[in-house]
């Protein structure tokens, strides 16, 4: 993007004339009669600002404090940023994904509840809710424990083959 700053405002900087087309007819623009200006500017303004938005709350996220969760026999409780989230057991549909590294990593669970995203010219597609947990030390024992816990407060009936 600032690439793209550069090669339209430098001009600018040097006090020499911008040339550009706008609705098909060449437009001449510089520091005496910046009119033309005013809009690709105020897009190119608006985009830059997305931009550094976008990218001070990537370094946000990336250096912010997890949360802390636990696990009852009932519900699994996410505290962050003085926020508190109960998630029950049955809410959960016990598809479970794990990435790993000398029993670290990070866990992805499926929840049952979700939105409905509708594709075009394809039927609409059900996308879950998905809860991550990151940096865990034993992540093959925390997840064989969440495993039990779903199973044990799995809400779909059992079936009996006689």
């Amino acid at each position: 993007m600032s690439l793209f700053v550069h090669a339209f405002f430098g001009p600018l900087f040097k006090n020499e004339e911008v040339h550009f087309e706008a609705n098909g007819s060449p437009v001449t623009a510089s520091l005496d009669d910046f009119g033309e200006l005013i809009f690709p500017g105020g897009i190119i303004i608006l985009l830059v600002l997305a931009g550094i938005y976008v990218t001070i709350r990537s370094i946000y996220g990336i250096f912010q404090n997890g949360g802390y969760f636990v696990g009852t026999e009932t519900r699994l409780i996410q505290f962050r940023n003085g926020n508190t989230t109960s998630t029950d057991w049955e809410q959960f549909t016990g598809s479970i994904k794990i990435k790993a590294k000398n029993n670290f990593g990070e866990i992805e669970f499926e929840l049952r509840t979700g939105k409905m995203e509708s594709r075009k010219n394809q039927p609409d597609k059900f996308v879950p809710d998905i809860i991550y947990l990151t940096g865990i030390d034993n992540v093959y024992e925390i997840e064989k424990k969440c495993r039990l816990r779903i199973k044990e407060n799995d809400p779909t009936p059992a079936v009996v083959l006689s």
